[in-house]
């Protein structure tokens, strides 16, 4: 009996190691299963982050395009108004110069243009005050001046302008001396 009772004692004890074997098996796979959940999360975050970072990326380059598109609109419309003011000066220069009114167009400074390309019409005083007008001529001058602009193809308004420029300059002569 004694060799009964010798394995009854050392089954308990076989079991007694086991079951802390066990548990330390059953807390290795929980803590692998809940490091592989934890590597997926992460992989899933990593992912989401790319994702982000690509329409991010996708975002700005669209931006730019549209950027770089509106740059050359804005850069054709630019060359639209420019041509269109050059014509319309050019065409104000012609009318001015049927009514007897002459400008130019210089280059005037810090212009932006070059100096072949004008932003505007050049209005000197030098011929007229150089003949003696004053502040009242030269308010009668800009009156002419606006005349003309308001109607540049009214040939009647450009021929009414003409005469009244000259009745003006006939009585200031810039270089009386040198008249003979």
């Amino acid at each position: 009996m004694s060799e009964q009772h010798d394995d009854s004692e050392s089954q308990p004890t076989v079991a007694r190691e086991t079951a802390p074997a066990q548990v330390g098996t059953a807390q290795a796979e929980a803590a692998a299963e809940e490091a592989t959940a934890q590597a997926t999360r992460v992989e899933g975050s990593a992912r989401v982050a790319e994702v982000h970072r690509e329409v991010a990326e996708t975002d700005v380059r669209r931006a730019e395009e549209e950027r770089s598109k509106a740059e050359e609109e804005t850069e054709k419309l630019s060359r639209k108004e420019r041509k269109a003011r050059e014509k319309a000066e050019k065409a104000a220069q012609e009318a001015l110069d049927r009514a007897g009114i002459t400008c130019n167009k210089n280059a005037i400074p810090n212009d932006p243009e070059k100096p072949f390309v004008t932003s505007g019409l050049r209005l000197g005083t030098a011929a007229v005050t150089t003949a003696g007008m004053g502040e009242a001529e030269m308010a009668e001058v800009a009156s002419l001046i606006a005349t003309v602009l308001r109607k540049p193809d009214d040939e009647h308004v450009t021929g009414d302008v003409r005469d009244a420029a000259a009745r003006l300059c006939a009585d200031f002569t810039p270089y009386p001396e040198l008249q003979s």
